[in-house]
């Protein structure tokens, strides 16, 4: 940037894909583990967020029908901050990545950037799984957090072999009672053992965020889903603070 202007953002790639014209079309987008949405351009889809999160957790979409299949992707090994934003309008899917760059204070603009990853573009046969191997191989070739050790022995071995989490919000006795019914009828459905991610576990009234208090029931909660074959992971959002015990302190923040 040579100009006597500051660039604060940059977006590239930015893809735009002609319209799937077949029923079955489908879009994969990395929303938690993943969201499949059918005939995304025809129904005007709309999806973005800040990548890495648990909102947008890969790099890569893809885009397929029964004959085609496009995965695209902004291969970057450090997995550092950018925003996608994907959209069906125009008879087209539209993806871009949008990076920040860091502006000095006392900038006045000519400020640089390199960007921070590749832009990638394949053909493959298959659906969102074929996809997913795909990326999966770019992460084992190039990512700086791939671990190889298979299997991850830093995690508990029940933690790694559940095939299926639930994001649960239950706040008080009764919801609960809610929660253990629907968690047991879907550990029947399928057969195996599965998790909760538990919201709402702690009693607001005894203490405000970033403090957690378990509510009263809450043992006894855990103890009813774990004899159903259902694991509880309490939910928390907090990583680091200073600690002023007490309830609604505004330097608990």
């Amino acid at each position: 940037n040579s100009q006597d202007v500051i660039v604060s953002e940059v977006t590239f790639p930015r893809f735009s894909f002609a319209e799937l014209k077949s029923a079955e079309s489908k879009l994969v987008y990395p929303h938690m583990s993943g969201i499949l949405d059918r005939n995304p351009v025809e129904n005007k889809i709309k999806r973005e967020g800040f990548y890495p999160s648990g909102r947008v957790c890969m790099q890569f979409a893809a885009y397929y029908d029964n004959a085609t299949g496009i995965y695209c992707a902004f291969e970057d090994p450090l997995a550092r901050t950018k925003f996608i934003s994907v959209s069906g309008k125009h008879n087209a899917l539209e993806i871009s990545w949008k990076s920040y760059i860091g502006i000095p204070a006392e900038s006045r603009g000519g400020n640089s950037f390199q960007i921070n990853g590749k832009c990638a573009v394949e053909l493959f046969d298959g659906d969102w799984f074929d996809a997913g191997q795909i990326y999966k191989k770019w992460l084992a070739r190039e990512a700086k957090w791939w671990i190889k050790d298979i299997p991850r022995t830093d995690s508990p071995e029940w933690f790694r072999n559940l095939p299926l989490w639930g994001l649960c919000l239950s706040p008080n006795s009764q919801t609960d009672m809610e929660m253990i019914k629907s968690a047991e009828n879907l550990r029947q459905y399928i057969g195996l053992p599965l998790g909760i991610h538990w919201y709402l576990w702690n009693d607001t009234v005894k203490a405000d965020w970033p403090h957690f208090y378990p509510r009263d029931t809450v043992q006894e909660t855990t103890k009813t889903l774990q004899e159903k074959g259902i694991y509880v992971k309490p939910y928390i959002d907090s990583r680091l603070w200073n600690v002023l015990d007490g309830k609604m302190k505004k330097e608990d923040w």
